[in-house]
């Protein structure tokens, strides 16, 4: 992949600030890699709560929210 393609969407992820989106700590680079450090979520991610199991109407509407918003915020 082009390294000059992955600055560009680092560049991005650094200049977004918002409550429902992940924020961008910091960047390290070696020759070979990118290693990007990332706010940690207490809560884990997405993917882990919907494995937890069932969600109440509300809880889902309120996950749906907070990823409407996290995306119109993105574009």
């Amino acid at each position: 992949m082009n390294a000059e393609l992955i600055l560009g969407e680092i560049e991005v992820m650094k200049s977004l600030d918002h409550p429902n989106l992940i924020k961008m700590c910091d960047i390290y680079q070696t020759p070979n890699n990118f290693y990007l450090l990332l706010e940690y979520c207490e809560q884990g991610d997405l993917e882990q709560r919907i494995r937890r199991g069932v969600m109440s109407e509300q809880e889902t509407i309120s996950i749906m929210k907070q990823v409407v918003n996290g995306y119109d915020h993105i574009f």
